[in-house]
C-alpha cells in the first residue's frame, strides 16, 4: 500500500488498479471515493478545488 499526497489530499494505492481518495468537503467532512486509476482519483479531487 502506498500513500500519495495530491493537492493536500490523500490517495491510497492498494494495487495498480485499486485507489481510494480522500478529500475534505466544504462542510469540513471527509469524503472518499474508490477508483481504478490514479488519474481518475486525481480528477475526482480536482472537482473539489
Amino acid at each position: 500500500m502506498d500513500e500519495i499526497i495530491y493537492k493536500d489530499n490523500k490517495i491510497v494505492c492498494f494495487s495498480s488498479n485499486d485507489f481510494q481518495a480522500f478529500v475534505m468537503n466544504q462542510d469540513g467532512d471527509i469524503e472518499s471515493g474508490t477508483f481504478s486509476t490514479l488519474s481518475a482519483a486525481q480528477k475526482w479531487i480536482d472537482k473539489y478545488g
